[in-house]
């Protein structure tokens, strides 16, 4: 259930779980059967790998700085070189990052 994205929002968690007490007050089991298999079936978004947060985070800077290397390092608080270093080994997914 916490990993459901509840497009319907309180209303919807609320209609199940009041669903799901009718259905489990017999024996008091809620069973994964009982859930509709777009919730149990729930995949959601792919988490990013790290190098895909890490391009991202450095991208963002990058762009709240106007392009200024040495500020986004600052901002990101590594060292100009480590900054340098990330967007030699990153520059691939960099150029990936919306």
């Amino acid at each position: 259930l916490m990993g459901y994205g509840w497009p319907g929002n309180v209303r919807e968690l609320k209609n199940l779980v009041d669903r799901l007490a009718l259905l489990a007050a017999a024996d008091g089991v809620i069973r994964l059967s009982d859930l509709p298999e777009d919730v149990w079936n729930y995949r959601g978004a792919e988490p990013a790998t790290l190098a895909e947060a890490e391009a991202r985070t450095i991208a963002q800077a990058l762009e709240y700085t106007g392009g200024e290397r040495k500020a986004a390092a600052k901002l990101l608080g590594i060292s100009r070189s480590t900054l340098y270093e990330k967007l030699a080994r990153l520059g691939p997914k960099l150029a990936d990052v919306d």
